[in-house]
């Protein structure tokens, strides 16, 4: 409809097929990417693994884990807000039966 008249007269699109294959694609891959309410649990210590499997094995339980990142230099949980209630919960009681145990007797 916007294409110069010359152009109308030697190509059937007024755009080439070259440049709407690339557009389909680059719709395809903008739309692949979806974003959804979440909460992040991170600065573990790195020292204490035992604590992240915890934290991570209690959010797959609670069902509602959404990613997770084992790399021992940067731990983090990803969760779905409706378990965050619970899973901060989770942590305080385990930290704070943790710190108890700790002290001596």
């Amino acid at each position: 409809a916007n294409a110069h008249p010359r152009t109308r007269l030697r190509h059937d699109a007024s755009v080439p097929e070259c440049v709407s294959d690339a557009i389909r694609l680059w719709e395809s891959e903008r739309q692949r990417v979806s974003s959804e309410p979440a909460v992040l649990y991170a600065n573990f210590d790195p020292e204490n693994v035992q604590e992240f499997d915890a934290i991570r094995a209690h959010a797959i339980a609670l069902d509602g884990l959404i990613h997770c990142s084992t790399d021992a230099s940067n731990r983090f949980v990803v969760v779905n807000p409706r378990i965050h209630d619970a899973l901060r919960e989770f942590v305080r009681n385990r930290r704070a039966q943790t710190s108890a145990s700790a002290l001596p007797k």
